[in-house]
């Protein structure tokens, strides 16, 4: 008899088709994926797990919220400036602070330029 695999609240069972890919390559860290197909190839459910804890969140507890950036960019050696201007941008909605449309203009093309250096990077070098 089969017994259905739990992972953090969700269980995949073993009805219809069963789709493992592990590990998830071309990211920083490690990743699994699990999906259950059911016989009209519809996802049934999905569940991903990563194993990777860097412990930012107990760094930054306790800090101001604007130092953030600085902290998070570090995540990944690759798509640092990513992960700053992400930080940024939440700390600005969640403090409702509204950007200039220059300034917007700005971080989108920045954002764009690191989407092009991304790619290049995955799947040209790594």
């Amino acid at each position: 008899m089969a017994y259905p695999y739990q992972t953090q609240g969700f269980t995949l069972d073993n009805s219809g088709r069963r789709i493992v890919v592990d590990p998830v390559t071309r990211i920083e860290g490690h990743m699994r994926c699990e999906v259950n197909i059911d016989s009209n190839n519809v996802i049934t459910n999905a569940v991903s797990t990563g194993t990777m804890w860097r412990g930012l969140e107990v760094i930054l507890k306790g800090r101001d919220p604007r130092d953030a950036w600085a902290f998070v960019e570090r995540i990944c050696g690759v798509c640092t400036g990513t992960h700053a201007l992400t930080s940024i941008r939440a700390v600005e909605n969640a403090l409702g602070i509204a950007i200039p449309d220059n300034a917007n203009c700005i971080r989108n093309m920045m954002q764009a330029t690191l989407h092009v250096h991304d790619h290049l990077v995955h799947f040209y070098h790594l």
